[in-house]
């Protein structure tokens, strides 16, 4: 028998679980074969003529007892002493993670494993890891950081060897709480905007408004924004983000403060200013109010408006006679709220129309009408004012009125205005009458012997003036001449020799004077008829001819220019010629007798013009 092996050393390999054995034997032996044995039953052996062997196939969590047996070529040698060789623990299997995402702590469990001592357990989620040491099968995690996606492994723990990682399902923590919330005011149905930065690992959100009063209003995205429409007006929201993954709702964000649109404003009042037709309408205050702005609309559609920093304004071009209905709103951030609830204004009655009125002239008397103010139990106040005097004002039931018994040359302008049982109407628009002219008083009369015209001069009538005046001139013989004028004076024509009455009238648009004034008058005596004139181009002189007149002894010819040069010649006979005319000039010729008596003569009927000096060898013309 050969002598025994002693086995001297031992070793294990961790990650391959190949175990390395060496001995010592002696001489004669050829070979050395190395069994070992586990107690759980596997078997393995290696053999080797060196002094070296390694055992393989050694299975984890095993405990082998190695023995050597030394062989010779015909005998092996007694077993060795056994040496115990220790496995690596196996590696844990049905390796699991399980996530709760409201405490957002995950649980990692794994079967056990042969051979270990303790497990250690490792998650890691980009720049966070964390780790567990347990004699159990899981392991508990708290404190992950939110938004990230973490692996897990697990690996056994011995004295003398650790198994080789094993890996589980690994799993997603809670999004992260959005951050940078913020809401503005959309004016649009009182809405307000939500945004906010996205959340890593955020696949929807979801974000939330709870008002003071308990009102919630809610929205969900895939965005980073959403609306929430309908919110009560002048509430306070806490408004929080909610950020969501595939399998957990993550964290609420820190809530923003939000106050919703404006409210209209409460006890709304209207009132009317009747004299200026002018709408007051005043209001309680709205909550943190910037402005306000009035609407009043007509049934016939026209709206009217006024704007205000503070409770109250003023509507100032009403229409007359109209109903409107006014509410106000609230402005806020650039946006309106609700209108109030609306009042009803009635604006001030409107004044009559078509004010109109005849003049009686005979007995100075205005006879005034007007078309009805639409509306029950109006009445009337007629207004009048005589221009430089008093004002006057009749009450009225009707639409016309007479003011009699006026004084004759006085004006008036005359108003009318409606009454309810609420508010005077505006004026209408002014009608202005005038009651019949004053007679005028005649002064005067200048008749003029060469032309045969008679001026007459009076007095202007007293008050209000006539527009015109006539003068009728009606001689004993018959004869009628007429003037008209709208000053103190005026010529008519007469037949000379003969005894006229002049009556004056004065006339206003309306009427004309009852009373007149008169005056007789001698028109001027007749002078020498047929005169003829002829002028001596050469001699520059104008021969007048005449027909003789009964009575007269001498006779005097006047050339009378327009200038008012005169120039003239007497005879005994009926011919003189007049001397030292100027050239250009036209003349009035006439002829008076030693028996008349002409205090006036300004010119006549008859007239010549002496054309203007040609030039050298032409010769001075005459015309008729």
């Amino acid at each position: 028998m050969h002598t025994a092996v002693t086995i001297t050393e031992s070793s294990l390999d961790c990650e391959t679980n190949v175990a390395s054995l060496a001995w010592t034997a002696g001489s004669d032996v050829v070979e050395v074969v190395v069994n070992a044995t586990s107690t759980l039953g596997p078997v393995t052996w290696c053999s080797s003529a060196n002094t070296t062997c390694q055992l393989t196939g050694l299975q984890c969590g095993h405990t082998y007892t190695a023995v050597a047996t030394a062989m010779g070529d015909q005998c092996g040698s007694a077993p060795s002493s056994g040496v115990d060789i220790i496995t690596a623990p196996c590696a844990p299997s049905a390796v699991t993670s399980q996530y709760d995402c409201g405490a957002n702590m995950a649980v990692v469990s794994w079967d056990d494993s042969l051979g270990r001592q303790t497990f250690e357990t490792s998650v890691e989620g980009g720049d966070h890891t964390d780790s567990c040491s347990t004699s159990q099968t899981n392991c508990s995690f708290s404190g992950l950081r939110c938004g990230r996606a973490y692996n897990v492994s697990v690996r056994a723990l011995a004295a003398h060897c650790n198994s080789s990682l094993s890996l589980g399902n690994g799993f997603d923590t809670v999004p992260c709480a959005p951050q940078n919330v913020s809401a503005s005011l959309v004016c649009a149905n009182d809405t307000a905007l939500v945004t906010w930065d996205g959340s890593e690992g955020a696949v929807a959100y979801n974000a939330t408004a709870l008002g003071r009063d308990g009102d919630t209003r809610s929205c969900r995205t895939v965005d980073t924004s959403c609306h929430l429409p309908g919110m009560r007006c002048g509430q306070t929201y806490d408004i929080t983000v909610t950020a969501y993954s595939e399998t957990c709702g993550g964290f609420h964000s820190t809530a923003f403060v939000f106050t919703a649109g404006p409210c209209p404003p409460s006890n709304v009042v209207v009132a009317l200013e009747c004299d200026d037709n002018i709408g007051l309408v005043s209001w309680q205050p709205a909550l943190l109010a910037e402005s306000y702005l009035a609407s009043a609309t007509g049934v016939d559609g026209h709206t009217h408006t006024c704007a205000s920093n503070s409770t109250s304004c003023f509507f100032t071009d009403l229409h007359c006679g109209e109903t409107y209905s006014v509410t106000v709103v609230t402005i806020e951030r650039g946006c309106q709220s609700e209108p109030s609830a609306a009042q009803v204004l009635k604006s001030a009655i409107c004044p009559p129309e078509n004010l109109e009125g005849v003049t009686s002239c005979a007995t100075n008397t205005f006879s005034l009408s007007w078309d009805a103010s639409p509306g029950l139990g109006v009445s009337y106040i007629l207004y009048s004012w005589k221009w430089g005097g008093d004002n006057t004002s009749y009450p009225v039931t009707g639409t016309s009125h007479s003011v009699p018994d006026l004084q004759c040359g006085e004006r008036y302008s005359f108003w009318v205005a409606a009454s309810d049982s609420a508010c005077n109407s505006s004026l209408s628009e002014p009608l202005e009458m005038s009651t019949a002219p004053c007679p005028p008083t005649i002064q005067t009369a200048q008749v003029d012997c060469g032309s045969n015209r008679g001026t007459i001069f009076w007095e202007p009538s007293v008050g209000a003036g006539a527009v015109s005046y006539v003068i009728e001139a009606v001689g004993v013989h018959g004869h009628r001449a007429s003037c008209t004028s709208n000053g103190t004076s005026c010529w008519v024509k007469l037949d000379c020799g003969r005894r006229y009455s002049a009556t004056l009238t004065s006339f206003t648009s309306d009427c004309n004077s009852t009373l007149n004034s008169t005056l007789e008058f001698d028109s001027a005596p007749c002078l020498p008829e047929d005169v003829v004139a002829e002028l001596d181009c050469v001699a520059n002189v104008l021969a007048v001819q005449w027909r003789e007149s009964p009575g007269s002894d001498s006779y005097t010819a006047l050339a009378i220019g327009s200038d008012g040069y005169r120039a003239s010649c007497n005879s005994t006979s009926t011919a003189c010629s007049i001397q030292g005319l100027r050239c250009g000039e036209t003349y009035n010729i006439t002829v008076t007798t030693s028996a008349v008596n002409c205090s006036v003569i300004q010119g006549s009927d008859y007239q010549v013009h002496a054309l203007p000096a040609p030039e050298r060898g032409g010769e001075p013309e005459l015309q008729q």
